[in-house]
């Protein structure tokens, strides 16, 4: 019983958070730094990850690194509903050598709240 309970959790909690974040469209963040504010659309992966797709001569890469904790605001596809603001952690960042997004970079997100 306590196991179906457990799986009942992660599933709604698993489910809660897919749905919540595929209704967002872009996000942004500032780089403090160079008082730069950057905006991306949002893109999705196999693996649920969230990401933004960057050109590899892009300056963010210079600021942005796996690991930093960076505010966030989100934005939904729906004007209707106000942009939220969240830390998110930058997982990875990976570059495409070849395929669908050669010549960028993909910085990889996920939302900490």
């Amino acid at each position: 019983m306590k196991n179906e309970l457990l799986n009942n959790n992660l599933c709604t909690r698993k489910n809660r958070h897919d749905l919540s974040f595929k209704q967002f469209y872009s996000c942004e963040f500032l780089i403090d730094e160079v008082k730069t504010l950057y905006h991306f659309k949002i893109r999705t992966i196999e693996s649920d990850s969230l990401f933004a797709l960057v050109k590899e001569n892009s300056e963010i890469l210079n600021w942005v690194n796996a690991g930093d904790v960076l505010n966030m605001k989100f934005y939904h596809a729906d004007a209707k509903h106000p942009a939220e603001s969240m830390d998110t952690i930058v997982k990875y960042i990976e570059r495409d050598k070849e395929g669908r997004f050669e010549g960028h970079y993909l910085i990889v997100f996920e939302p900490l709240n």
